[in-house]
């Protein structure tokens, strides 16, 4: 018998216990570009995370890109520092030239990827207007400043690693072992708020130049931190792991409600 045929008993089993279903499946995606069109699967492009899964009354999102079209926001919005010696010559290697610039492909595999629009969606309950391009920007730029916190060199080594587990174990039939991608809850349980906070900062003019540097701009972060540990729902998420020398804290944080929505889901 053909353990994986449509009407096999087998796989409905795992079907019903999410175990091969799209939303696990998600070496098996496959959509056109956000930017370009062309059509991106087998894991080459850069997915959402919900790609194959509606969420809060919206049909599932479907987004991807090829990495080189997920670029920055346009207008050069937000600064990108260039390396530059003790008298303010710029040097840059060429590898470094196109860093926080645009993503890569495999991504989404080794850092949480949600899309611009799903992220929006988390934060404000709702889908974007007109009115909106500078929050989906401050959107973007805080995605690409998330996806260049892994190397270019881990994100391919990462790629090659998961494809080539996926063609050993077609051989032999079996479903590869990797956990769900997604979906995410529609609330901001990534702290983007707070990121979009820093980045709007950072546009402020500093001390030394036109731009805020982070060591400024950290102390939103800092302060949050600080407010949320001293909110009822730091202390109750609040966990110690004490020792003779030192203490480790942790803390848990359930997705807030969203305060207010502008107006009710529906498809798109």
């Amino acid at each position: 018998m053909n353990l994986w045929s449509l009407d096999s008993p087998y796989v409905f089993h795992l079907l019903v216990h999410g175990k091969l279903g799209l939303t696990h499946a998600f070496w098996t995606w496959k959509g056109s570009c956000g930017a370009c069109g062309r059509i991106r699967s087998d894991l080459n492009g850069l997915f959402c995370s919900n790609f194959a899964t509606p969420r809060g009354g919206w049909k599932a999102c479907e987004s991807v890109w090829c990495g080189s079209c997920y670029t920055k926001p346009p207008n050069n919005l937000f600064h990108h520092t260039q390396p530059s010696d003790e008298s303010g010559f710029h040097w840059r290697i060429h590898k470094d030239c196109d860093r926080h610039l645009f993503a890569r492909n495999g991504d989404n595999l080794i850092t949480p990827f949600q899309c611009d629009l799903c992220v929006f969606r988390n934060l404000q309950g709702c889908n974007p207007t007109s009115q909106d391009e500078f929050l989906l920007a401050c959107i973007r730029q805080v995605n690409l400043d998330a996806l260049w916190g892994r190397e270019t060199a881990t994100v391919g080594s990462t790629l090659w690693a998961v494809k080539q587990t996926i063609a050993s174990l077609n051989q032999v039939r079996l479903p590869p072992p990797f956990p769900a991608l997604g979906p995410y809850p529609v609330a901001d349980t990534f702290g983007y708020s707070v990121a979009i906070a820093m980045i709007i900062k950072s546009r402020a003019a500093g001390r030394y130049a036109d731009y805020q540097q982070y060591e400024s701009i950290r102390k939103l972060r800092a302060g949050f931190s600080n407010v949320f540990m001293a909110s009822v729902l730091g202390n109750d998420s609040l966990r110690t792991m004490g020792g003779t020398r030192r203490a480790s804290n942790f803390s848990t944080l359930a997705p807030p409600t969203l305060p207010g929505l502008r107006d009710l889901p529906g498809d798109a």
